[in-house]
């Protein structure tokens, strides 16, 4: 059996651990952003990503260290992000969820390890924006399993092109039809007139 005296010190130790782990899956983060970011910005892409990087980055070990302002610089490029994907995609569903949905989840586990942080006051804001996330997150996943408008662009499109009939196409063979994976059939007896 446990003494008394043990259980706040393995406590203490798991404690400790969670937010080490959330301040290193950030530096992670980080680490990719800022050289993802540059090898964007070296192309003449945005500068978004390697600054959004450092800001990571510095979160991680910020959070690693036990520090509470590693969760506030965290909240800021999140944040930061946030703006940012809504000024580059507008509040188009998918290219914000693909600029979003990693941050937040990572976010939610800064919420949840704030109160663990040494010195950590507050707790209920901490819990309260922990669980905000997990609903926006939720509601996210959700929505990626509901088609967003419009699903198909409106208009003629393109002419139909006759196919030969010595050339036609008899068989899809591969995965994407061609095994370069064209995705392309030649044949012109299905088509919007008749779909």
């Amino acid at each position: 059996m446990t003494s008394p005296s043990k259980t706040p010190t393995h406590t203490g130790s798991a404690r400790c651990w969670a937010y080490r782990i959330v301040g290193a899956l950030c530096a992670l983060f980080g680490l990719l952003f800022v050289g993802g970011g540059a090898y964007l910005a070296s192309l003449g892409g945005s500068l978004y990503f390697a600054v959004a990087g450092v800001l990571l980055l510095v979160a991680g070990v910020l959070l690693w260290r036990g520090q509470r302002a590693g969760a506030w610089l965290y909240a800021l490029a999140l944040i930061g992000s946030a703006a940012w994907a809504v000024w580059e995609a507008g509040w188009s569903f998918w290219p914000l969820v693909s600029r979003l949905f990693a941050l937040g989840v990572l976010g939610l586990l800064v919420a949840l390890v704030v109160p663990m942080l040494p010195g950590a006051v507050r707790r209920g804001r901490a819990w309260a924006t922990a669980a905000v996330l997990a609903i926006v997150l939720a509601v996210a996943f959700a929505g990626m399993f509901v088609p967003h408008a419009p699903v198909v662009a409106q208009g003629n499109g393109p002419g139909l092109t006759a196919v030969d009939p010595a050339s036609a196409q008899k068989n899809w063979t591969h995965y994407g039809n061609t095994e370069g994976g064209s995705r392309f059939a030649a044949l012109d007896d299905i088509h919007r007139g008749n779909v």
